[in-house]
């Protein structure tokens, strides 16, 4: 049981159930169940992109650099 839950879900008891006494105004106590799940997986995708660009005084065409850590693909 962890002591501090994300989400608290409360399960009311109206009325007594031998008798139909009104129990909206009762507050003993509490026992309590936890279920701990998972969250989902979530891809996260990032593009690298290199822009191209072309020199304006000799025409040479210049390229960034991608990092060294990423795969080249024919």
């Amino acid at each position: 049981m962890v002591a501090t839950p994300d989400l608290v879900v409360l399960h009311d008891v109206e009325k007594c159930s031998c008798c139909g006494n009104s129990l909206s105004e009762k507050s003993e106590h509490y026992d309590a169940r936890q279920v701990i799940d998972i969250p989902t997986i979530k891809m996260y995708v990032t593009e690298h992109r290199r822009l191209h660009k072309k020199c304006d005084n000799c025409g040479k065409k210049n390229k960034g650099e991608f990092p060294n850590e990423l795969v080249q693909v024919a």
